[in-house]
């Protein structure tokens, strides 16, 4: 008796990836339904494996269908590594990462099992791995190859041909709706940031097969060399553009120039420098058509500020106010800006970072603002005119540079009807001019924890404000609210 197609659906949500490959081969309806999840995310990155799927997927009239995520990775093979370098890496991942390689070691190459093996003695050292491996026809042979690949990745990118291959396959996916820039391999990471778990062929990845990452390069790459470099560093590339920038220029011309709108976007660091003065207007104009249709929005700025001591001048960002201006169906932002505790906790204030404009953020449900300073009279204005349908407001680090937070706190009781104000975490807080503290960060301090509660359920549930004084009565906090703009 054939099962009806929900039930198919159903049960190919909880399979594995090597089971809904053999779902495909067991009818069509079979086949149809596992591919939705087989084929829901696709990798792409200068690399030829990963070309080499994503142009078959892509190609594919049914496949491509199937396609809702998209993942860029943007790690990277330059600079490349002498050979000390090669085995010191290669040293720590198999130290760092034993159990997978217990897991698999299989014994094929006996060189490369010796060395592993001779990771984990007590007495090992990176030195003596280097004393003792160096020459070997593994280490050779892989720093080769490692070179090679950082070669092939810098001249297909120089030349135009990974651009060109990632436009014209965007423009296959009709059903795209999230895109990832990921910068590292990391192993650990099973949900985005808003908790949303990943596609399902990726959360049925076994933490112990033999690679670190899901793509098919990263299949093929396997465990016997060190993982590419991290996109995301502290030096500069050769062109005088910071680390990242290439990247997030390369993903967002091609979604601009195959007029695909996404929903999310995720880039855990993105390169500060598209968002000052100083960004050209064609990647401008690339990332208005890219991103003013996004709904969920994370961007973590903290490397806006160099080494120690190296503090930026806290000019406005144009780049970033005229795209948050752009994305007015936003539901969910998250912003991390820099502070710098070195130079007075300096930072940047509203009128720097969000549009003055008339844009309003009118399904914007949750915010989330790490570091700002702001006046109490462009906060309410922020929260009540341009995102009247919040629910959840996470504040950690924001300064208000006119009027107090007893005031905010009753105006958001009475005006906002949000369902969550957290403030339990002991590093979020929240300042008066000049730093005066209104929740300090002595996350310790039993009486400091019972207030931040106070806080958050008077918000959410009404009672008495925190704030007022034992003999006060209940309807003395309207008081607070003068002087504020409502």
């Amino acid at each position: 008796m054939a099962l009806p197609n929900e039930l198919i659906l159903e049960v190919c949500g909880h399979l594995a990836k090597r089971d809904l490959k053999a779902c495909r081969f067991v009818s069509k309806s079979w086949s149809h339904h596992a591919s939705e999840y087989l084929f829901s995310n696709i990798y792409i990155s200068p690399r030829k494996e990963d070309i080499e799927v994503f142009d078959f997927v892509t190609q594919h009239a049914q496949l491509s269908h199937c396609v809702r995520y998209l993942i860029y990775d943007s790690t990277s093979f330059s600079p490349s590594y002498s050979e000390f370098d090669y085995i010191n890496h290669l040293f720590e991942q198999a130290t760092e990462y034993s159990d997978l390689y217990r897991k698999n070691l299989n014994g094929t190459d006996l060189q490369f099992t010796q060395f592993v093996k001779s990771c984990w003695e007590a007495s090992a050292t990176p030195f003596g791995a280097v004393q003792e491996f160096s020459g070997h026809d593994f280490i050779l042979n892989g720093n080769r190859e490692w070179e090679a690949r950082d070669k092939y990745q810098q001249r297909i990118v120089k030349n135009g041909d990974f651009l060109q291959i990632l436009t014209c396959g965007l423009r296959k996916l009709d059903f795209l709706d999230s895109v990832e820039v990921c910068d590292e391999w990391d192993t650990e990471r099973l949900s985005d940031r808003w908790g949303r778990q990943w596609p399902n062929n990726d959360m049925t990845k076994d933490p112990l097969d033999p690679y670190f990452y899901g793509s098919p390069f990263g299949r093929a790459w396997g465990l016997s060399h060190p993982k590419p470099h991290s996109g995301i560093r502290d030096t500069s590339d050769e062109e005088g553009f910071a680390t990242g920038h290439e990247e997030f220029q390369i993903i967002t011309t091609a979604l601009s120039q195959s007029q695909r709108k996404i929903r999310s976007f995720d880039i855990s660091e993105p390169p500060v420098s598209i968002f000052d003065s100083n960004v050209t207007d064609i990647l401008m104009n690339h990332s208005f058509n890219a991103y003013s249709k996004l709904e969920y929005l994370t961007l973590y700025l903290e490397d806006y500020i160099g080494s120690i001591g190296m503090t930026v001048k806290y000019e406005s960002l144009p780049g970033l106010k005229a795209l948050l201006g752009s994305m007015s169906g936003l539901r969910h932002l998250e912003l991390d800006l820099p502070g710098d505790e070195w130079h007075g906790n300096a930072c940047f204030n509203y009128r720097q970072v969000f549009p003055t404009s008339g844009t309003q953020w009118m399904r914007l449900t949750r915010l989330d603002i790490d570091t700002l300073a702001i006046s109490v009279t462009d906060l309410v204005h922020l929260l009540a005119a341009k995102m009247p349908n919040l629910r959840e407001l996470i504040l950690s680090d924001v300064e208000l540079l006119e009027g107090r937070w007893e005031g905010v706190v009753e105006f958001l009781k009475t005006s906002m009807h949000l369902l969550c104000f957290p403030l339990h975490e002991s590093w979020q807080k929240l300042l008066h001019l000049e730093g005066r503290s209104f929740l300090d960060d002595q996350g310790d301090d039993k009486q400091n924890l019972v207030f931040r509660t106070d806080i958050e359920t008077y918000v959410v549930h009404g009672g008495r404000h925190p704030c007022l004084r034992a003999d006060e009565d209940v309807s003395a906090s309207s008081n607070y609210l003068l002087g504020l703009c409502l």
